[in-house]
């Protein structure tokens, strides 16, 4: 949680510093780069200030009934999230974003069925299959991508999220799936050609 919690600390001072001193910057490079060029960027800096944030709040209960001589399961968690998104400026866009998540209370998610000798199927996937132990550090990098649009075309490079008849979301628990690498599209009327190349899956299970 420290951890997470020092890296959302360092990215909004960063941000926040990078807009509050964009506009000296600006003014020094408009002395030694010409009209042209300074008033470009300038543009570029006004644009970021235009982005937005983004928070989110999900709490989520789940409990499984079995039959008799089997484990019965539950949990409730609760999780928050914040983002910053930027508008595009020529086609450009980046967005990143953050979230946590707390264990309220759970019950038998840990232990091996007696009876069938297996995990647990639902409810652990509401924080960290990998980890079942962990109740602390539940935070993860969630977006952090550089995008483009451009009529027709878009392409999206980094840590984000992708709808395909194939992969998409998920998202029916704390988190939904996230995936890594380069996806591209283009939409001609009714016809969509999507193209992607992922190096990494972030599942909604995990952290």
């Amino acid at each position: 949680m420290e951890k997470f919690a020092s890296a959302l600390k360092w990215v909004g001072l960063t941000l926040v510093f990078g807009l509050n001193f964009i506009t000296p910057s600006l003014s020094q490079h408009h002395e030694e780069s010409g009209i042209d060029s300074a008033s470009n960027e300038k543009l570029f800096g006004d644009k970021l200030k235009t982005g937005h944030f983004e928070f989110h709040l999900r709490s989520y209960y789940m409990h499984t009934e079995n039959q008799e001589g089997l484990l019965d399961y539950s949990t409730w968690g609760t999780g928050a999230g914040l983002g910053y998104f930027s508008p595009r400026w020529k086609g450009l866009g980046v967005g990143f974003s953050g979230f946590f998540v707390f264990r309220h209370f759970e019950n038998n998610l840990t232990i091996l069925d007696p009876a069938t000798g297996a995990k647990n199927r639902y409810e652990l996937t509401l924080f960290d299959v990998h980890h079942p132990e962990n109740h602390h550090d539940m935070d993860r990098l969630e977006e952090f991508y550089l995008s483009y649009e451009k009529e027709k075309f878009s392409a999206w490079f980094g840590r984000h999220h992708f709808e395909s008849p194939l992969l998409n979301a998920s998202d029916n628990r704390m988190r939904p799936n996230l995936f890594s690498g380069l996806s591209m599209g283009y939409q001609e009327g009714k016809l969509r050609l999507t193209g992607a190349w992922f190096t990494h899956l972030i599942s909604r299970g995990s952290l």
